[in-house]
């Protein structure tokens, strides 16, 4: 205010929500529309105070910081999804090429050092900044890869679903795929097990087959990460996950 620069504030980053998970940093967890609701007044309230803001950007958390469970973690990652999706002011990241640092307190895996942490994340944001506030031409991969669509792509001779193919969103970029990332992504519905994940061009090809007791193809395909180093990871060719 004292500077002049209130109505001309253009863009806010926002980097939180692991303390609205069940486990170390607090007893209750957030459903996914809960979150979006808080996120969406705040972002009202940002609004009036500043009303030169028209641009979001929010780094979606990892799993870890006490957080008991990876599906906690997805309630909220799924929020700041989904809040991407349904605004043109917001764009979410993923933070997941990055190596968290282990914290002797009961959070665990948590916070970042600087290389292959922080610098990661205001490198990624930094380019979307060029690209959005001062129009630099910047390729599509500075932001992170996101699957469009799901479908079945093998069966056995049953004609039960033995493949999932995931296919991500065209960036005119490489995919690299970096270790065994089977056991990040889970199938919903019944009880699965993964056997292997690979890609090919832009689209994830997860091959699993059903444990006794499931008589039905999968439902839902999540991905929940994992905490720790960035590895097993799939990764654009401008390094975000």
């Amino acid at each position: 205010e004292e500077a002049g620069l209130k109505n001309n504030i253009r863009a806010l980053f926002w980097y939180q929500g692991e303390s609205d998970n069940q486990g170390m940093l607090s007893s209750t967890q957030l459903s996914t529309q809960q979150y979006k609701n808080g996120f969406t007044s705040l972002q009202q309230d940002w609004k009036s105070d500043y009303p030169g803001l028209n641009r979001f950007y929010i780094v979606q958390i990892r799993h870890g910081c006490g957080i008991s469970s990876p599906d906690n973690t997805l309630r909220v990652q799924e929020a700041q999804r989904q809040l991407d999706k349904e605004s043109a002011e917001i764009l979410t990241i993923a933070s997941t090429h990055t190596s968290q640092l282990f914290e002797n307190n009961g959070l665990g895996f948590c916070h970042y050092n600087f290389v292959d942490g922080y610098r990661n994340i205001g490198d990624w944001l930094t380019s979307l900044v060029r690209r959005d506030l001062y129009g630099a031409s910047m390729p599509a991969a500075i932001e992170s890869p996101e699957p469009i669509s799901a479908n079945f792509s093998s069966f056995n001779s049953s004609g039960a679903a033995t493949q999932i193919a995931l296919t991500l969103r065209d960036q005119q970029s490489n995919f690299n795929l970096s270790g065994n990332i089977s056991q990040d992504f889970r199938l919903d519905g019944g009880s699965y097990s993964i056997q292997s994940v690979s890609i090919n061009g832009n689209t994830i090809y997860i091959s699993f087959s059903r444990n006794s007791g499931t008589f039905n193809n999968p439902t839902s395909v999540s991905y929940r990460s994992h905490q720790g180093g960035a590895s097993p990871i799939i990764t654009n060719n401008q390094g975000l996950g």
